[in-house]
């Protein structure tokens, strides 16, 4: 996702104007707006549209003690406007609108237009949608001209870059020894060859509907394969179990790239070059690879000792490869006390790091 387009969200989001996110199944989106609420400490209430009875943006109707039939106000009326009535920040994800019928964007389309539900209003709740796009929807994507117009839309294409940084961290989420060791490496695999992290074109036009190579499809890989036998985690990708894996998450074509690079990484324990025991490696992909084992051995058991030794590491590492692992370190512990040699990398990366 291009600079530009996250400030146009952020700033969509900020002036509580309804913003729409078009994107691929599994590029991300739903992984962005989730780290964006985290970020701004909102309370994020995410629905599936095409999931949505039209009823659940109405009044319900049922007799009261007497008999009579009232309407009340849905669930998520209410629970919006209880959020808000407590000071919170509160945003609505709707997401899979394209996959909704007729009647379920018509429900929601007064919601998104006149922030009311049931005669609640949810007027300070930030509207943020999502969409796939013509092939990849129920309906061949299509939203009737009169949902389509209440909104702010935005084409997401995946940053492999950032994506690599959120993966490398557990974005956001604390993940055992074993999962962070194979999703390092998968990170640095993406890293390094950025086209990896998604279909061309071509691919897309040639999609069987099984695996294929996107953000989400290579997340769950990396879990699922942490939790294979092997002794190592270039070792579960490599068995015939993490092929499997790989084909059924990624496809064919990604499984045989991410195969090809792991069989040329000789890799030490990263707790080797914590200690100093073994220096990096001179090769560029190995060297890379090396900095994010690195990273992710200090995010699985974290101390003040061990971070100051990770910064050590990554600032005297060539700035190429250490950008992103500089980034995440950042990020993870933006508050830790940063060493000299940390202070000075960051004097020649102060754009790209602090």
């Amino acid at each position: 996702m291009s600079k530009e387009v996250l400030e146009v969200l952020r700033a969509a989001i900020a002036s509580n104007t309804p913003v729409l996110l078009w994107g691929d199944s599994g590029a991300g989106k739903t992984a962005l707006i989730e780290a964006e609420a985290r970020e701004h400490g909102a309370k994020l209430i995410t629905r599936l549209a095409s999931q949505m009875d039209p009823v659940d943006m109405g009044e319900y109707l049922a007799p009261d003690v007497n008999g009579r039939i009232v309407g009340s106000p849905p669930p998520l009326a209410v629970e919006i406007r209880e959020a808000l009535d407590r000071g919170e920040d509160v945003w609505l994800f709707l997401d899979e609108l394209s996959n909704g019928s007729p009647s379920q964007q018509a429900a929601i389309l007064r919601a998104v237009n006149e922030r009311e539900i049931a005669g609640v209003s949810i007027a300070e709740c930030r509207m943020i949608g999502a969409s796939n796009p013509e092939g990849e929807a129920a309906d061949n994507g299509y939203m009737a001209p009169a949902a389509a117009l209440r909104w702010v839309h935005l084409d997401y294409v995946p940053d492999p870059q950032a994506w690599s940084r959120g993966e490398l961290s557990g974005w956001g989420e604390k993940r055992s020894k074993e999962h962070n060791e194979v999703a390092a490496i998968i990170a640095s695999f993406i890293s390094r060859r950025p086209s990896a992290l998604t279909e061309s074109r071509d691919d897309k036009a040639k999609w069987s509907g099984r695996g294929a190579r996107r953000p989400r499809t290579w997340s769950r890989a990396a879990k699922l394969i942490s939790m294979l036998p092997g002794a190592s985690a270039k070792d579960k990708i490599l068995s015939t179990a993490g092929l499997l894996t790989l084909n059924g998450s990624v496809g064919e074509t990604g499984a045989g790239e991410l195969l090809n690079y792991v069989k040329t990484l000789d890799l030490r324990d990263p707790e080797d070059y914590l200690s100093g025991k073994e220096k990096l490696p001179k090769r560029a992909d190995l060297y890379a690879a090396a900095l994010d084992s690195v990273v992710s051995a200090v995010i699985s058991n974290p101390t003040k000792n061990r971070i100051d030794q990770a910064w050590t590491i990554v600032s005297s590492a060539r700035p190429d490869c250490a950008i992103n692992p500089a980034k995440v370190l950042r990020e993870q512990w933006p508050n830790h006390p940063l060493p000299d040699c940390a202070m000075q990398f960051g004097d020649k990366l102060a754009e790209f790091v602090l």
